[in-house]
């Protein structure tokens, strides 16, 4: 994936399972400056924390937590107002 704005590219596999042991829902991620360089590697859980270390530092911190994060509602149309194809139904 690109990122226009910042000049970032950013690569995300997701893992549903794990193929010998571990645990499910693992996440794990690079994200490549301008340069083509790698300066961040992101791990963690994707229904918990993530964290980001950064290659000029080599600190680990957290780059976002699922638990601590609000949760916002969908803003959806009435089922009587949707049409016979939409996925709110």
């Amino acid at each position: 994936m690109r990122n226009k704005y910042f000049n970032i590219d950013i690569y995300f596999p997701f893992f549903f399972q794990p193929f010998y042991n571990g645990k499910k829902h693992q996440i794990t991620g690079s994200l490549y400056g301008p340069d083509k360089k790698e300066f961040c590697k992101i791990d963690g859980e994707w229904n918990g924390i993530m964290y980001a270390k950064y290659q000029d530092t080599k600190i680990s911190d957290i780059f976002f937590d699922t638990k601590t994060t609000p949760v916002i509602k969908k803003n959806v149309r009435p089922i009587a107002e949707q049409s016979e194809f939409e996925s709110r139904r």
